[in-house]
């Protein structure tokens, strides 16, 4: 019975090393990928507009961007921040934009664009792309 018990806790020692080292391998696995700057797609075959369909990211790389929550965004008023989420809805109407964003069940945030005085058609072609 002794002999037994030694065996299964030997076992089990066993079993969290190699699981441990597994880990370990994982670990250093993902800290020697390379950061692949995220792009996209710009329409019109306009390269230097900053939005447009992205490609598939297909996790291969790491953008090097933080995201926040939207729980979190009371505490960040003012700051710019990247949420990551799902397009609930869009309105859009004459020179404004409304996004609805969602992330997990319940939680929303509602971002808008409006035309840009500065650089109108670049803002426009935004706008028209929304």
């Amino acid at each position: 019975r002794e002999r037994r018990k030694e065996e299964k806790a030997a076992a089990k020692a066993a079993k969290k090393a190699e699981k441990e080292a597994k880990k370990a391998a994982k670990e250093a696995e993902e800290a020697g990928k390379v950061v692949v700057p995220v792009s996209h797609l710009a329409i019109d075959d306009d390269a230097t507009a900053d939005f447009g369909d992205f490609e598939v990211i297909k996790s291969q790389g790491k953008s090097g961007r933080e995201f926040s929550k939207i729980l979190d965004l009371d505490a960040k008023v003012g700051e710019t921040v990247w949420l990551r989420g799902r397009v609930a809805n869009v309105r859009a109407k004459g020179n404004s934009c409304f996004v609805v964003v969602r992330q997990d069940t319940f939680e929303t945030v509602q971002a808008c664009m409006f035309k840009d005085k500065e650089n109108p058609d670049e803002s426009k072609r935004m706008l028209k792309w929304l």
